[in-house]
Parts: C-alpha cells; structure tokens; sequence
C-alpha cells in the first residue's frame, strides 16, 4: 500500500513537471512569434529607407548616354558664375536637383521643370565647361550619345539662351572691355591693377573677372599703390558707361 502510494506519488509530480515543461515552451513560443510581428514592420521600414537613399544616389550619378546632356560653354567660369549660374538656371529652368564644382567644373544633376519643358525626359544632366572664346557662349544638347538637332529642342536652346542673354557676365557682352577697364582705372586713380605684368606680351597676365554688383555689370579691378606696391582695395568699372565705383557703391571717377 506504501510503495502504491509513493508510485503514485511520483506519477503525480512527472505529471506536474512535464505539465511545466510543456507551459513554459508554449510561452516562448509565443513570446518568439510577438516578437518576429514587432519586429516585421522595423524591417519593412528599414527597407523604405535604403530605397530612399538608394534614389538620391542615383540622382547624383554620373551622367550616362541615356541622360539628356546639356553642355554649355561660357567665356567666364570663376567661383562667382558658378553660384550666379546655380540660381538663375535653378530658380527659372529646372527642379529637384543639385548643383556640383569638381576639377573646375560646374554640373547640375536633377530634373527639367515640367511647366516649362513638357514631354521631356525628366533626368538631365548640365555641364558647364570653359569657352574657347573670350567673348560668346555655345549650346550643345545630346541624348543617347547624339548630338540633338536645334528643331528638336528648340524649346531648351532659346530658354537658356534667353536667361544668358539676360545675364551679360554669361554672354560676354559689354561696351567696355577688361583690358580698357584697367586702363581707365589706372588713368583715371593713378593706382595700379594688383596683378604680375607680362612685359614679354605688355599686358597683365589675369584678365579682371565679371561681377554684378550696385545693380550694374562691372569688372573687379583689384589695385595697389604703385609707389608703395601695397594693396588699396577693389575698384569695379561699369562695362557700359565706364564709371569707376568702390566698394561702397559710391562712383568716384566717371
């Protein structure tokens, strides 16, 4: 009757422990599968990100033959055109993208403004490069590797024209040159353009650079005391009138 009770007994208490057992695995199980759901829509948000990032990357790829590439050739290419040129054609031509200077070049990456180019592939890729020539600007539009005819994008071509021409640091056009600027500076001040003098050529090696300033076109003439060889300030000559201004804003020599 004992060893039936303690068999009993023992049958009871495996009883209860495989009973346990069997609560606890059921508990992280489902503790595992809440988890594994929590987790699920982190993973899918992580997910939107990459693809997000991923997207902005490739708007600023390098640019390929399938993009409509917009290469522009200005007579003037210093620090001040890029961000003049970043602003105009930015605000008037094109949206959503980025302006870029590398190894002394300007691009924009991003796409055309549909209200004013529609129907247009709306990747592009601008390069601004060096002109040739002091004194004009050139077009050149290629899609997939080709040069694109002038009838076919005519749209663009007298749209970029337009704001270069609106633009004259873009275009080059002035009555009074850089060199005739510097003259009369020297003429007028009897200070001296602060830049090395080519006496093999009898002209400074730097040209003066293009700024819009005091709301004229203007050349930047930095000058120097020719006695003392040190340095005044700069000098800005209106290119149409000639007039000689500081850096205040005041005319001091017309």
């Amino acid at each position: 009757m004992i060893l039936t009770k303690k068999l009993y007994n023992c049958i009871v208490l495996f009883a209860f422990i495989v009973t346990s057992l069997l609560f606890v695995g059921c508990a992280n199980t489902e503790e595992t599968t809440n988890e594994d759901k929590e987790l699920d829509p982190v993973i899918e948000e992580v997910d939107v990100k990459q693809t997000h990032d991923d997207t902005k990357e490739e708007t600023n790829k390098e640019p390929t033959e399938n993009d409509l590439i917009i290469e522009v050739k200005l007579a003037y290419l210093d620090e001040i055109t890029y961000y003049a040129i970043g602003d105009i054609f930015n605000e008037q031509l094109f949206s959503d993208g980025e302006w870029s200077i590398k190894d002394g070049k300007v691009s924009f990456q991003g796409y055309f403004n549909k209200e004013i180019f529609p129907g247009e592939p709306s990747h592009i890729t601008v390069l601004f490069h060096q002109s040739d020539s002091d004194y004009h600007y050139s077009i050149t539009i290629k899609y997939n590797g080709e040069d694109v005819t002038q009838e076919s994008h005519e749209l663009i071509i007298d749209q970029i024209e337009s704001l270069l021409q609106q633009n004259s640091p873009f275009k080059g056009e002035y009555v009074i040159g850089p060199w005739e600027a510097i003259k009369l500076v020297e003429e007028k001040t009897g200070l001296q353009y602060a830049d090395e003098f080519d006496t093999s050529k009898q002209q400074y090696k730097t040209e003066p650079v293009p700024i819009q300033i005091f709301g004229v076109y203007t050349w930047i003439i930095p000058v120097i005391d020719p006695d003392t060889t040190s340095y005044v300030g700069e000098l800005f000559v209106d290119w149409k009138t000639g007039d000689i201004y500081n850096d205040y804003g005041e005319i001091i020599s017309h």
